[in-house]
């Protein structure tokens, strides 16, 4: 009997979690957009906000001077190399438009070269470098949270942009920058 209630304890105690998770990101998501304080600052110069001809030209630009390349499925390429470990890491993305503005830029990071089977290019490993570089380019106040379909995610929120760092599926990180004012 002892065991039942306190499995029911652990339960309803989980539950309670994942829930105040959820709606701590929701209001922090609210109470930094009341501040009225803008971050629009993505990565390289790219930002929130950001014409959707100037985003054209400003990856034509880099492309040209060999740092941004075409990548998979029309998205950008960008090579960050190794972050953390002796692996280089790459990113693909191209942003989403709302009124011909970057409203959100998803990210894709993955290994250059994966070897499934070596155990220090697990996903979990890419989550940590991916973690890791989200904090040198926006800060170390990431939290971890759950988003209303159950993902347990990293998120950040300064002002109006969120940063959200997930699992895709193996061996696939994405980051979801995003600007709450617009969506």
């Amino acid at each position: 009997m002892r065991t039942i209630v306190c499995l029911l304890f652990i339960g309803f105690l989980l539950v309670a979690c994942k829930n105040n998770s959820a709606k701590d990101l929701a209001k922090i998501e609210k109470q930094e957009l009341a501040k009225g304080i803008r971050q629009d600052s993505v990565f390289m110069g790219i930002h929130l906000g950001m014409a959707q001809q100037d985003f054209y030209n400003y990856c034509w630009a880099m492309n040209k001077k060999g740092v941004f390349f075409e990548g998979y499925n029309k998205s950008v390429e960008y090579q960050i190399g190794k972050i953390t470990s002796n692996f280089p890491v790459q990113l693909n993305f191209f942003p989403q438009f709302k009124d011909g503005k970057i409203a959100e830029i998803p990210f894709l990071f993955t290994y250059k070269t994966l070897d499934p089977w070596n155990p220090n290019m697990q996903t979990d490993k890419l989550v940590a470098e991916v973690k890791t570089l989200m904090e040198k380019w926006y800060g170390k106040d990431f939290f971890i949270a759950i988003l209303p379909t159950g993902e347990k995610v990293y998120a950040k929120v300064d002002g109006n942009r969120r940063v959200i760092i997930k699992v895709v599926k193996d061996f696939e990180v994405t980051v979801m920058v995003t600007d709450l004012s617009v969506i």
